[in-house]
């Protein structure tokens, strides 16, 4: 046999090596992340719709190995179950702060930079899960920035879609520390421009910038601008209610709360 035949025999048994070695690790972490969620007592149909995203993630992911670059489905597993336990609270526990401002309706009150986080959305990757969804109000108050879940890229949509949404459990907030400051709020609001087009993705670091989900978004346009770390827990990812309920965030208007 030609030395060069052999050469391609090995390079092609390594290859086989390499993609059998990353699909058991993607196997191992996704079946130890889904005995975390069992073990905590979830619900076993929020368990399969959690299961039926983190499958689709490993699917959607060409990297998902154990380095820096990507987050363990394990650790992902225990956030949720952390933030499962704030969508215990009631939202209405938090206090409506008002912006004061002298207004004739809601709509007045709406400003670039601000955060409207849906309570009843269900987003992790398009599923049931129930995580909520997270938009930040674009530069032009008629436009919010976000990301939908797998198939969608970062990209701008009609605010409307929330503020005329009777049916949802939603509420729009602010940072008071810098709402006077208009400057900032604007870059902020444009801020997600920088990632117009970026696909959707869980778990990738929320400081990293190739793939994002809804609430991730949100935590990067305060965070590049502004410095604040949006995120009530500090965990590797940043989920809607983690946003809602930091300190530097406030409500100014709740619907069917």
């Amino acid at each position: 046999m030609k030395k060069a035949t052999i050469l391609k025999i090995l390079c092609s048994s390594v290859l086989i090596i390499n993609t059998i070695s990353l699909n058991t690790y993607a196997s191992d972490s996704l079946s130890n992340s889904i005995k975390k969620l069992e073990n905590a007592g979830i619900d076993e149909s929020r368990i399969t719709q959690i299961e039926e995203a983190f499958k689709r993630e490993l699917e959607e992911s060409d990297k998902y190995r154990s380095n820096s670059e990507t987050i363990p489905l394990e650790t992902i597993a225990d956030e949720i179950i952390e933030d499962l336990e704030l969508y215990e609270r009631d939202p209405s526990e938090k206090e409506i702060v008002s912006k004061q401002v002298k207004t004739r309706s809601i709509w007045d009150l709406v400003a670039p930079g601000d955060i409207v986080i849906d309570h009843t959305m269900a987003q992790i990757g398009n599923t049931n899960a129930y995580l909520g969804h997270a938009a930040i109000v674009s530069e032009n108050k008629n436009y919010v920035w976000e990301i939908l879940g797998y198939g969608h890229v970062v990209e701008k949509n009609s605010t409307w879609n929330y503020y005329n949404n009777n049916t949802s459990v939603q509420s729009w907030n602010y940072v008071p520390s810098v709402y006077t400051d208009t400057t900032l709020l604007n870059k902020v609001a444009t801020s997600p421009s920088s990632y117009k087009g970026k696909s959707y993705g869980l778990t990738n670091s929320k400081t990293t910038s190739d793939k994002f989900y809804c609430s991730k978004l949100v935590w990067r346009a305060w965070k590049d601008v502004a410095g604040l770390d949006l995120d009530n827990d500090g965990g590797y990812s940043v989920y809607p209610l983690d946003i809602y309920w930091d300190s530097e965030v406030q409500p100014y208007f709740q619907q069917n709360m």
